[in-house]
């Protein structure tokens, strides 16, 4: 976990710094992407997004991977994706893998469309999931989602040491969801927010205020966002999922001030940010000084949404 010392005048003067800071339009070499071009599914898909109600149930493991052991660990996670492909196209949202960090860190980005599509999940993986822990141990498991999703994962996740973040009210997501899968090159953000002691109220109030900016000015770049929490202990995490790095620094431009100020009630302790390794690249410096660990998205990730 990362520690924060900075005082609320120094983060909001680096976040202004940072959230008026020029982007350099520069041609990016992209991985090619293998668009779907069926009919049949550009039917099912929105021409013109528009936000629906998040109420996906994710799942986050962190694998740290034993002395020794990567080669082992990394030849097996072409094996979930060809499960999860072959089996959960109905019941999984996106599935895939980042890291690993230069720690060893791997974290599984999965979402599923509801609490049953987590335990078919755990079912259809259980074989390969149990040869991988033989290379990596879990040394945190997040489940997050809507209250009543939640309930119902209690039982069989209780052996794994889960936290459960409930959905907070006004997630949303773009309804991009199409029939079939498509890669997996969204970029996410994940801020994880201790709430000061005394502060849970006015932070809770600004909340709804991020999600009225996203909502009127990021539907063309923004896959989903919405917050998860608070814990019993007062942990906070946005769920946020961009198609580009340009949209991620679009959304911190338009949040900015309702963040300056959300940061005088809570303190960021952990920041994440996932997603091809060329749209990390552009984030390096945006997020340069508030200690982000960067995980690269493997090859092979899926979801069931266009980005």
């Amino acid at each position: 976990t990362i520690s924060y010392t900075q005082t609320t005048s120094s983060m909001i003067m680096k976040l202004s710094l940072i959230f008026h800071a020029t982007i350099l339009a520069t041609a990016s070499a992209f991985v090619p992407i293998k668009h779907v071009t069926t009919g049949s599914v550009l039917q099912k898909m929105s021409s013109n997004p528009s936000w629906e109600d998040d109420e996906v149930v994710t799942l986050v493991p962190k694998f740290k991977i034993k002395e020794g052991m990567k080669e082992q660990y990394s030849a097996l996670l072409p094996k979930f994706v060809e499960l999860v492909k072959a089996n959960e196209v109905d019941s999984c949202v996106h599935y895939g893998f980042v890291g690993p960090t230069e720690d060893g860190l791997v974290i599984c980005r999965e979402g599923y469309s509801s609490a049953e599509g987590l335990i078919k999940h755990l079912d259809n993986v259980g074989d390969v999931l149990n040869e991988a822990l033989q290379y990596a141990d879990i040394v945190d498991l997040m489940c997050q989602g809507p209250a009543e999703e939640l309930e119902k994962l209690k039982e069989p996740l209780k052996d794994f040491g889960a936290t459960f973040y409930p959905m907070a009210a006004g997630a949303v997501r773009s309804n991009r969801k199409t029939s079939t899968w498509d890669d997996d090159r969204t970029i996410t953000l994940v801020p994880k927010f201790k709430i000061k002691e005394g502060m849970k109220e006015q932070y809770s109030a600004l909340l709804p205020k991020f999600v009225e900016l996203v909502k009127a000015n990021e539907i063309e770049s923004c896959v989903h966002y919405g917050f998860v929490g608070p814990t019993e202990d007062g942990f906070v995490i946005c769920r946020e999922g961009y198609s580009s790095a340009e949209g991620l620094i679009k959304h911190l431009d338009n949040v900015g001030d309702v963040l300056n100020e959300a940061l005088q009630y809570a303190d960021i302790v952990d920041l994440m940010c996932q997603g091809p390794a060329e749209e990390l690249e552009k984030m390096k410096e945006p997020l340069k000084d508030f200690g982000a660990t960067f995980y690269p998205l493997a090859a092979g990730a899926v979801r069931t949404e266009k980005n």
